[in-house]
């Protein structure tokens, strides 16, 4: 019986579009899981992060699948795959 709390999904966005090109929007789908963890392990957390996604060079959306980087003692509901779509349009 660990104390829970759902926080946020952020994607780790690496690299930058092609020239004339810009990231328009980002949506993360889940956006939230629910983690577990004694409360001093539990308390600073405010988001767990996805694997690195990479849009350098992009000229169109980039639409990926990535885990998630579970910090130490942190225990999670499920392990969801979530799927980042990076709009990228021109500037």
């Amino acid at each position: 019986d660990m104390p829970s709390k759902v926080i946020i999904i952020k994607p780790q966005i690496v690299g930058q579009p092609a020239p004339g090109y810009a990231v328009l929007r980002v949506v993360v789908h889940p956006s939230t899981v629910e983690v577990f963890a004694p409360y001093e392990v539990l308390a600073p957390i405010d988001f767990i992060p996805t694997s690195p996604i990479s849009i350098e060079g992009a000229s169109k959306t980039v639409i990926q699948e990535s885990s998630l980087e579970i910090p130490p003692g942190l225990q999670v509901s499920e392990f969801p795959r979530p799927k980042v779509v990076v709009e990228i349009g021109k500037k």
